[in-house]
């Protein structure tokens, strides 16, 4: 069985080019524009997986992560960013991986493959 996954990504296209990739995959998959509808998701849909651009309106990769760590959840985080140095010691420390757009296909499904079984779909 498939577990969902939380893309939170700004760019309209990205989040959809992620979800269709992600679902082909058989994965379920849900998406937020930004950290505050992020959190929203999460209280609804209980993601196994997240993936997290850092660069967003209204809430950014940081200051979700930061609300983030202090619920009561942990799941693996996947950091899609087009600046590597946007991501910090401490932030990489705390999450699953770091993924630099752009990025293949087959690097994100690498990086998803690492922490879900692939879904349903064949």
């Amino acid at each position: 069985m498939s577990q969902t996954i939380l893309v939170v990504e700004d760019d309209e296209h990205i989040r959809h080019l992620v979800r269709t990739v992600l679902t082909r995959e058989g994965h379920e998959v849900i998406s937020a524009h930004n950290g505050v509808s992020a959190l929203a998701e999460i209280e609804r849909h209980s993601p196994g997986l997240i993936i997290l651009d850092m660069h967003m309106p209204q809430m950014n990769g940081n200051d979700f992560l930061d609300v983030y760590h202090t619920m009561q959840r942990r799941v693996p985080v996947i950091i899609i960013t087009v600046d590597p140095l946007s991501v910090s010691n401490h932030v990489e420390a705390a999450v699953g991986k770091v993924l630099i757009k752009p990025f293949t296909v087959d690097e994100l499904l690498d990086c998803v493959r690492e922490f879900l079984p692939r879904g349903v779909a064949e």
